[in-house]
């Protein structure tokens, strides 16, 4: 991973080895359909977002200098990501970590962590995150993000 989540003590579910593996799946290079979806662009969607984990991991997987996908991939302006949650401890949480997230750098270089960061600053003009209520999605005004658009690629991790 090219950058850190960060998770309050007390939010629901915690980033776990099973959520990276299954960022990892869900954006894998062999799968035909994702990598046709990359090559154009397109909207995705990210159900319960929590961390912010999947989102942050597609954005990375969308991003030519990072992705396992090659360089044919479109550039990350011609996607948008949009992360939706429910709860408004995880909206405030992956909020911070889409605003926030920093490269790691055990290894001192310099020059990586600016690349990173630079990576970071593009993620975040795709990155959308919305707080909506589920259950009244329909009579409210963040319903907007429905329409027009439809998504190419939905992915969830549910408890």
């Amino acid at each position: 991973l090219s950058f850190r989540v960060y998770q309050h003590k007390d939010m629901g579910l915690k980033v776990t080895l099973e959520s990276i593996l299954f960022g990892a799946y869900a954006t894998r290079s062999d799968d035909v359909e994702f990598r046709r979806i990359a090559q154009r662009g397109g909207h995705f969607l990210d159900i319960g977002t929590g961390t912010g984990i999947l989102s942050l991991i597609l954005a990375q997987q969308l991003d030519s200098k990072f992705s396992t996908l090659g360089r044919e991939i479109a550039p990350l302006s011609a996607s948008r990501i949009h992360a939706l949650d429910s709860d408004a401890c995880a909206h405030q949480q992956a909020s911070e970590n889409f605003g926030h997230s920093s490269s790691s750098n055990e290894d001192g270089n310099s020059e990586r962590s600016t690349e990173h960061e630079m990576a970071l600053e593009r993620w975040r003009d795709s990155l959308k995150l919305h707080l909506l209520d589920f259950k009244r999605a329909n009579q409210v005004e963040e319903a907007q993000i429905w329409q027009p658009c439809s998504f190419d690629w939905i992915i969830c991790n549910p408890p």
